[in-house]
């Protein structure tokens, strides 16, 4: 298990007694494992953007270290994890200052293939307003894949922008045997 504290107010002060703490958000997850790709692609790329960016852990409202498509219909983003892996979660971060909208319907596919459309659907975020610039995408059981892929869903042209994709592997070692 895991949890994260969202502070509201942060007094300035040193001391940590001094944050305090209005929510709290917690994620049963099995000792989760960021994972790293190996290879990242994508349908298309921005001027000075790269498919990559979106794995850097980049946190910020600088949109120069974020990948953005250009303005397509059904803009895509692909992860190679290398082999298969068995994900619990995927957090999708974009730009942190919430201004933009470039990723209200947005589909989440894992699978052993490379063509998106061929591998099952992880999660989806169909219109859903994303809160301070999060999605997450978590299927009610863990699913195995090598190609984590997201696809923009919208029928109007336009880019797909992402900040940071936490992807999450689940690992249970307390059930293996020693």
């Amino acid at each position: 298990m895991f949890g994260n504290k969202v502070s509201r107010h942060w007094a300035g002060f040193a001391d940590a007694s001094a944050v305090t703490f209005d929510v709290c958000y917690t994620s049963w997850v099995t000792n989760p494992a960021r994972l790293k790709p190996v290879a990242t692609s994508a349908s298309s790329e921005s001027a000075g953007s790269e498919a990559q960016k979106a794995t850097n852990g980049f946190l910020g409202s600088d949109i120069s270290h974020c990948f953005s498509s250009t303005a397509e219909t059904g803009p895509w983003w692909m992860a190679d994890l290398g082999e298969s892996k068995t994900i619990s979660q995927v957090r999708v971060h974009t730009r942190q200052d919430g201004v933009s909208s470039d990723f209200l319907s947005v589909e989440a596919r894992l699978g052993d293939s490379s063509v998106h459309d061929s591998n099952p659907e992880f999660g989806v975020n169909a219109g859903t307003p994303h809160v301070a610039a999060e999605v997450v995408f978590a299927p009610s059981e863990a699913m195995s894949g090598r190609y984590l892929s997201m696809k923009s869903l919208d029928g109007a042209a336009g880019p797909l922008t992402i900040c940071d994709v936490e992807i999450l592997e689940e690992h249970n070692d307390a059930l293996k045997k020693k």
